[in-house]
Parts: structure tokens; C-alpha cells; sequence
């Protein structure tokens, strides 16, 4: 069954737009914490309670 399910060109279509749609979120995630200074104090912080 999962061969037949990965044979299928929609998967490959959807799981492509799912996986490109996560990078570019953990990519603007990335660029945004190094634009805001105190959220990285804040994630510091957590660091440190750990």
C-alpha cells in the first residue's frame, strides 16, 4: 500500500509544497530571531533554566 501511495504524482506534489512551505517558515523564523535581540535574550534565558 505505501508503494502504490508513493507511485502517486499528487503525494510528490503535495508532500513538495508541505516541505518547501516548512523551510521557508523555519527559514523566516531563523531571520526574524536574528533581527530581534531580546527574543534572543529571552530564548537564552530558557536556555539557562534547562
Amino acid at each position: 500500500m505505501i508503494t502504490e501511495r508513493l507511485s502517486d504524482p499528487q503525494l510528490y506534489t503535495v508532500m513538495g509544497i508541505v516541505l518547501s512551505l516548512a523551510l521557508a517558515a523555519a527559514l523566516s523564523v531563523i531571520a526574524w530571531l536574528q533581527r530581534a535581540p531580546q527574543l534572543d535574550a529571552a530564548a537564552g534565558f530558557r536556555w539557562v533554566r534547562r
